[in-house]
């Protein structure tokens, strides 16, 4: 007797089909991926905050001397997120994974967490081929992985989305195409980065950059290749419109709220690290005294946590109003994430100003201010590229023809606090040194409190437009119930003529 005949017996009917335990949904492995990707991002800016002064130099002077690690740690935040979204789609296309695939992917995050360490060596020794060599040898490794994840994904159809399988044998060759000529695309700008950086690190570095394009890249990728087998499918867009560079929109909200989170939590470092109690004061002034010395700090802590809390609230209610994020939404959240990265090293040079009145207090609060307005202004920008196309990128109670317009300019007038706030205290910090650090601060704390007002406001005028409704409403109900009865008499008196 056969195996199969004994397990129909055993079981009492036709043997069931056999699953592999290993296979599973993605979506741990995306939520720690995600973590990975935004800690690893955010990291970047924990050597920059490490601010060092040379003797008798201007704080005016070192900040333009460290301009060349600004520029990198700015470049390689946005490369880092470039490479998630590229981690995204790889998710959109394998809606399973196994042992092997989850083996995979840990090794790429290996190389994502290494990334703080090579961006931090080229921001300082960029004119040395060996940094930018390294950078650019681990981005092309992380590429190959990624290429890698896909051969084996696409020769397992068990691991494909039931939307790819649902696809004819031609547009799946097609698709096949298009992830892997954008993979080796990256693949080829790393390697031509690393051969040119033996000759010029700006060529290298221009090279490793240019992968923030690809989100715009992608769409000439399918076109080309759907012309090229002479062919157009009428679902590539909403099938696969990841790969012209939209991102699910609660994918990109957690990959934000991670970023944010972190930055939020690394502004505590000031006080933990540098500037925490020795054993020798303690024992000299007492506990108490110590602390007490750390009171602006303390100030200064508060005020900083509560303008990133503020952006990430200001950017909660914007994303609210969007629909889908287009390539240009993505690239601006990118620049959000990137600024508002920039806190800890604010907060780390105001701290090291904290009541004192010279020009290199002025300089910090008029550094700090120009990152604040870049930072908080994405989001006003996020708006104004929403509504060059409202029918798409804005929810349908959100749109100016669906009577969106309270809404929006509530929206917009609650984004531009942070900047106007910023403007004004980078315009009020120039006019006396004396002025600088109060202004900063005291528009830190005002900042929420213009929100509330703001808040009440707005709150105020629905209520007021409600009860106007409201009223409409009961006097259209009072006319129509009049004009029945009118015509009910008038029915009734011709009634009794007729009789």
């Amino acid at each position: 007797m056969s195996s199969s005949i004994v397990h129909q017996v055993l079981r009492g009917g036709p043997p069931r089909a056999i699953t592999r335990s290993d296979i599973v949904e993605p979506n741990r492995l995306q939520g720690f991926s995600d973590a990975v990707f935004a800690t690893a991002a955010t990291l970047l800016i924990v050597p920059v905050r490490k601010f060092e002064m040379e003797q008798d130099e201007t704080l005016k002077a070192a900040l333009l001397r460290q301009w060349p690690q600004f520029t990198v740690f700015l470049l390689g935040y946005l490369v880092i997120c470039t490479l998630w979204e590229s981690h995204f789609v790889r998710y959109k296309v394998l809606a399973k994974v196994d042992d092997v695939l989850v083996a995979m992917n840990l090794v790429s995050l290996m190389i994502v967490t290494f990334l703080p360490f090579s961006v931090n060596l080229e921001g300082h020794f960029a004119k040395y081929e060996t940094s930018v060599l390294l950078n650019a040898g681990l981005l092309l490794a992380l590429e190959l992985c990624e290429l890698a994840m896909f051969i084996y994904g696409f020769s397992n159809p068990v691991l494909l989305s039931a939307r790819f399988q649902a696809l004819e044998e031609s547009e799946k060759r097609v698709k096949r195409h298009q992830i892997y000529i954008k993979v080796l695309l990256n693949c080829c700008l790393f390697l031509l980065a690393a051969i040119f950086s033996f000759a010029s690190f700006v060529v290298a570095y221009i090279l490793i950059c240019s992968v923030l394009l690809t989100p715009f890249m992608k769409r000439i990728i399918i076109k080309l290749t759907e012309l090229s087998a002479q062919c157009r499918f009428h679902d590539t867009v909403s099938t696969f419109e990841v790969l012209t560079g939209r991102i699910d929109k609660e994918r990109l909200e957690c990959f934000t709220d991670a970023a944010v989170a972190i930055v939020a939590t690394l502004l505590i470092l000031d006080l933990t690290t540098e500037d925490f109690p020795t054993e020798q004061e303690v024992e000299r002034e007492g506990l108490v005294e110590a602390l007490k010395r750390l009171k602006q700090l303390f100030i200064s802590y508060v005020g900083t946590y509560v303008t990133v809390a503020i952006q990430w609230f200001i950017h909660h209610s914007v994303v609210h109003h969007l629909h889908i994020f287009t390539p240009i939404l993505v690239v601006i959240n990118r620049t959000f994430l990137a600024f508002v990265a920039f806190t800890p090293f604010l907060s780390t040079l105001n701290n090291k100003y904290t009541g004192h009145v010279s020009s290199d207090a002025q300089t910090a609060v008029g550094f700090s201010s120009i990152i604040l307005f870049m930072g908080s202004f994405t989001n006003v920008l996020m708006i104004i590229v929403a509504l060059f196309k409202p029918d798409i990128n804005l929810v349908d109670w959100a749109r100016p023809r669906d009577n969106g317009n309270t809404a929006l300019i509530y929206l917009t007038i609650k984004a531009l606090v942070i900047p106007v706030m910023a403007f004004l205290t980078f315009v009020i910090s120039l006019s006396g040194l004396e002025a600088s650090y109060l202004v900063y601060h005291v528009c830190m704390y005002a900042t929420p409190v213009v929100l509330i007002l703001l808040k009440v406001g707005y709150a105020c005028h629905w209520r007021h437009v409600g009860d106007v409704q409201h009223e409409e409403e009961q006097l259209t109900e009072e006319e129509n119930m009049e004009g029945n009865g009118e015509e009910e008499e008038g029915t009734n008196e011709g009634v009794a003529v007729v009789i």
